[in-house]
């Protein structure tokens, strides 16, 4: 068996936005810390390991995927602060 060896620097490991398997209503796929918004509130994709599902995480709760409709806007490592905003606001979408 072959030794791996990574590939961080400086022994500092970087998060990778896993993708989740689904698409927004626009068909832009969706990854893990994507940041989403549906039915005006924004929320951002984690891994919940307790339910071994992908959800995404608002202020009113979790909420999964099953019938999902909403839209990728950016993520967290990109605009941290729209996680911060009180009121979305329309067609915001930062992600290129």
């Amino acid at each position: 068996m072959m030794p791996f060896w990574g590939t961080a620097r400086d022994n500092e490991w970087q998060d990778i936005m896993q993708y989740i398997g689904k698409k927004d209503k626009t068909g832009r796929k969706i990854y893990e810390k994507d940041i989403v918004e549906e039915g005006g509130a924004r929320g951002v994709v984690e891994w919940d390991e307790s339910q071994l599902k992908y959800q995404y995480k608002t202020c009113f709760g979790t909420a999964g995927f099953y019938g999902f409709t909403g839209k990728v806007i950016s993520n967290i490592y990109e605009t941290p602060e729209l996680m911060n905003e009180k009121e979305p606001t329309n067609d915001t979408d930062n992600r290129k």
